[in-house]
Formats: structure tokens, sequence, C-alpha cells
């Protein structure tokens, strides 16, 4: 898929396989969106103490936690690994290492548990 802002539902969906580019992309979205918009709102906004800015804050955090998640399940079921594992990353050195891992292993191609590979 070219352009992946459009389905925005298959971001949050733990559902299904992704290849590496797809897997970097939603990484990097999910960095600007934990770290861009609550900048905005704060800084850029002159929002500071303000308890809206805080809450679009944490829920901005946590759409982007939310989102790392299911694209690391589903690189996990990908390259062939169970999605359990992806609970490593709720420990921050572990997670740069995982995100690191799995950027760089290759597909795993054989159609079995977690449907058909990617096709991109």
């Amino acid at each position: 898929m070219p352009f992946e802002l459009i389905p925005f539902n298959r971001y949050f969906d733990f559902a299904g396989r992704i290849g590496r580019r797809s897997y970097l992309r939603r990484l990097l979205f999910a960095m600007a969106l934990a770290w861009v918009a609550p900048w905005l709102m704060t800084d850029a906004l002159g929002a500071k103490g303000n308890v809206l800015a805080a809450l679009v804050w944490i829920a901005a955090l946590g759409a982007a936690f939310c989102l790392v998640l299911s694209a690391t399940a589903k690189r996990l079921k990908d390259t062939g690994f169970n999605p359990v594992w992806c609970a490593l990353m709720f420990f921050p050195p572990l997670a740069l290492a995982v995100a690191i891992g799995l950027a760089l292993l290759p597909p795993n191609n054989n159609a079995g548990r977690y449907g058909a590979p990617h096709s991109g």
C-alpha cells in the first residue's frame, strides 16, 4: 500500500502482517504523534498549564503507544515470531533493540497461522 494514512482504522488493528518499510513508516508516524503534537499544543499554541493541553498530550502519547504496539505485533507475525513478544515494548531499552531488530529481520514467506505474506 503506497499511502497508509487513508485507512486509519488499520493502524490500530492487530490482525495481519506488515513489512519492514511499513513498520518503519508507522514508527516514524508514532514518534511524530508523540513528540510533535504535544509540543504544538503546549509551546507553539501557548497552552502551558492548561488542563485541556495535558489531556491532549496524554491522548497523543496513548495513541502513539497503541500504534507502536499494533505495528510491532504485525511485524512479529511477519517474521514468524509470536506477537506476545510485543510486551517487550513496555521496557524502553528492550523496545529500542526490538524495533531495530524487527526493522532488519527478513520476512517469513510461509503462509501460515497469520495469513499470507505481505505484498510490499
